[in-house]
């Protein structure tokens, strides 16, 4: 089997593509209409008072993501997909609308009771 073909090598060339496109963790996350033509990291969070609220969104600090809608909680890092044109995650939630949702307005919520995370989503750095 050649190497690039190899699914370790093609993760490690992904992941340092993505390095050099995710921005600092203080700078505006990037939004708006075909934020998603590269990869990028989508921060997955979870409401600490409300288990099966969830949000994703291009900020690793979840700092657009409403924070009244997670009552009397706070947004809780759960892990991380790469979301892009070629390399949609094999998810238990609707990644096109969560495309659609980020797009339009930086995040997107749902509940995991109707669509739930699968069991392995954890952070990759």
């Amino acid at each position: 089997m050649p190497s690039h073909t190899r699914p370790g090598r093609l993760h490690q060339e992904v992941d340092s593509e993505m390095v050099k496109r995710t921005p600092q963790v203080d700078a505006e996350p990037p939004s708006g209409p075909g934020v998603f033509a590269t990869p990028r990291y989508v921060w997955v969070f979870q409401c600490s008072t409300q288990l099966a609220l969830h949000a994703a969104t291009l900020d690793r600090r979840a700092r657009n993501v409403p924070k009244k809608v997670c009552q009397s909680g706070e947004w809780v890092m759960k892990g991380q997909l790469i979301v892009g044109p070629k390399n949609t995650p094999m998810v238990g939630i609707d990644v096109e609308a969560l495309v659609v949702g980020i797009e339009a307005d930086g995040y997107y919520l749902w509940n995991a009771d109707a669509e739930p995370l699968p069991d392995d989503l954890r952070l990759m750095r």
